[in-house]
């Protein structure tokens, strides 16, 4: 509907935007490439901004081609050093396995503990830990077979 017609729908469209909802309103000519893809000369708009959720479809899982197979996985402790430029041992850093969540800090001479670390005798493979600390978030991969690992912190590019 256009002209006098319309002034009853759009007084209702306006009471909805700025009742509760509160939809943001702007008086705008927009650009002017909006109005050619309209087939229209550009002319004075209401916009209102409104939210909208589009559902996308969850695609089917693949189906399981062999039987489940449960195992208990064994755990472990890593402990080890976070050092920065020669050896000088980094206090209070964050060492966390993403994996689990499990985190500790560095003692005041750079020595860290986690417990709980879980191991795959199966398939063995390194270690991601995650050091927050002095400005940094570094990742580092080892070998959960060492007995004293030592992390070396570079200090950050300036």
């Amino acid at each position: 509907m256009t002209g006098p017609a319309g002034l009853a729908g759009l007084d209702r469209v306006l009471t909805a935007a700025t009742g509760e909802g509160g939809y943001p309103l702007t008086l705008d000519a927009s650009e002017p490439a909006l109005w050619t893809a309209f087939g229209t000369a550009p002319r004075p708009a209401l916009l209102i901004d409104v939210p909208a959720q589009v559902d996308h479809p969850t695609p089917a899982a693949p189906p399981v081609l062999r039987p489940l197979r449960l195992r208990q996985l064994d755990v472990r402790t890593l402990g080890g050093r976070v050092v920065g430029p020669e050896e000088q041992p980094l206090a209070a850093m964050r060492v966390e396995l993403p994996a689990t969540g499990a985190a500790t800090r560095t003692d005041p001479q750079g020595r860290f503990q986690l417990t709980g670390v879980p191991h795959d005798p199966e398939h063995p493979g390194p270690v991601r830990l995650r050091l927050t600390g002095r400005g940094l978030v570094l990742t580092a991969d080892v070998d959960p077979a060492e007995p004293d690992i030592v992390i070396v912190c570079a200090p950050p590019n300036r």
